[in-house]
């Protein structure tokens, strides 16, 4: 850690400990003084947190511990903000193994990959199961079942090994739903539940299961905005309750550009507020936009028995007005040249309103809501997404909310405008947490929910 009069270098971190153990604690070994690079990923598009370690051995330990890629790794790190983790992860593999020095051959160089202990765990299990309501296991929504699976694929592994697994929320869904699991990973599962999800109180039905080095998450974007506000309310069915709300409002972390190269002892403390680099990546592409079916959707739904066709269409262009947000597109634009439907065709295989029901007649599946919308959101939530680079602080991990600063690009000297376009608050998609030698930074994905531009 590097000191100047007194004042911490901006993205300083302590590495406490790097302990490997074996599964059954036999034995154990701090290796964090041969640790040179390590990183740690998470994604609201994965189901596990990975990360990887770049080891420099004098000692041998591949062959003298030994590493067999079935051992525990414990790391626990202090953030430039004196806040500490602690993360247990699961070493799968060891690669790159070399020579560090060609010609001594004295120091060996090699790559140690790890994972959350729950993708390890549960990658052997195929769930071969039918997901029905019932008053048994007190079950009917997706929600439900997203709740017990989660008990049995990955909290139950993880007390079994006498660990304590993390939590999960998970935001409520609407309407008793069945399915019937095809041999599928409880990751694949919970993923497939994600992709038939539906609640009343989502306008873009956009859910995902993920976890973060926080918790686990099977939640929508706008239950991720709305949980840094107490008095948001959105319902969870997460085990006891949901580990959810805030008691207290969350502060928004902010961030700027120096845009001056003034970076001295002084300035350490304002440089862990700015961006160290942002790429706003793609604009438009409207021949893409053409093909995907950007902004209208309809889904038709092929009633066999009654010999009917109804069509649901969706126009995400009024979403995009009735929240007052910029389209990226002039909106006569869209009527005139992007105006073609992407198409969808459904058999309707769920009861009717008004219909008798019985055991062989299915709930309400929600088709139109599920294929017009849900799409259509994570289409606009890709195209909206930035990368930026921060130094690090462990208070922030996919799922966050950040908000975003920047000037207006002026020939100008004696104002600074702010860009409004970019500016703005963005939910934080992935982190790559880095940490080299005595700094840790974050490359983050940013997107802006997949509402507006």
């Amino acid at each position: 850690m590097s000191n100047a009069g007194g004042i911490k270098q901006a993205g300083a971190f302590t590495l406490d400990s790097f302990k490997v153990s074996k599964l059954d604690g036999s034995k154990s070994v701090d290796i964090r003084l041969i640790i040179h690079a390590f990183n740690i990923v998470e994604s609201m598009s994965a189901g596990s947190i990975r990360g990887t370690a770049m080891v420099y051995d004098s000692g041998d330990l591949v062959t003298n511990f030994p590493l067999m890629g079935e051992e525990l790794i414990e790391i626990t790190y202090t953030d430039y903000y004196d806040i500490k983790r602690t993360e247990l992860m699961f070493l799968y593999g060891i690669t790159d193994v070399g020579y560090a020095q060609e010609s001594s051959g004295g120091i060996t160089k090699y790559t140690l990959s790890f994972v959350s202990l729950p993708k390890v765990f549960s990658e052997n299990t195929r769930v071969q199961k039918t997901y029905k309501p019932n008053t048994v296991d007190n079950l009917s929504k997706i929600s439900d079942y997203v709740k017990s699976a989660y008990e049995e694929y990955y909290k139950k592994p993880v007390e079994e090994l006498g660990k304590t697994p993390k939590n999960i929320v998970i935001e409520s869904t609407d309407g008793p739903q069945a399915y019937v699991i095809p041999r599928l990973t409880p990751e694949q599962t919970m993923h497939f539940f994600a992709r038939k999800a539906y609640s009343a109180a989502s306008d873009t039905q956009s859910f995902r299961f993920f976890e973060s080095r926080e918790m686990f998450f099977f939640t929508t974007n706008e239950y991720m905005i709305e949980r840094l506000d107490p008095n948001a309310g959105r319902p969870t069915d997460g085990p006891g309750g949901g580990v959810s709300i805030p008691s207290e409002k969350t502060i928004v972390p902010i961030f700027t550009r120096n845009y001056s190269p003034d970076r001295n002892a002084d300035r350490q403390l304002a440089a862990m507020s700015e961006l160290l680099a942002v790429d706003f990546s793609a604009k438009v592409n409207t021949v893409e936009d053409i093909n995907k079916g950007a902004y209208k959707k309809a889904t038709y739904e092929i009633d066999v028995l009654n010999g009917t066709i109804t069509k649901t269409e969706y126009d995400h262009a009024q979403i995009f007005k009735e929240e007052k947000q910029k389209l990226v597109h002039d909106s006569k634009f869209i009527d005139e040249r992007i105006s073609k439907e992407k198409e969808r065709f459904v058999i309707k295989d769920y009861a009717s309103v008004g219909a008798t029901t019985g055991t062989d007649v299915r709930n309400e599946m929600y088709y139109t809501s599920v294929y017009n919308v849900k799409p259509t959101t994570f289409y606009h939530y890709e195209r909206n997404k930035i990368t930026a680079t921060i130094y690090g602080r462990n208070k922030i991990f996919a799922g966050s909310v950040i908000e975003i600063k920047l000037a207006e690009a002026t020939s100008k000297t004696d104002s600074v405008k702010t860009d409004t376009e970019r500016s703005g608050k963005y939910i934080v998609e992935s982190v790559d947490n880095q940490f080299n030698e005595n700094i840790y930074t974050q490359k983050l994905v940013l997107s802006r929910g997949g509402i507006g531009a």
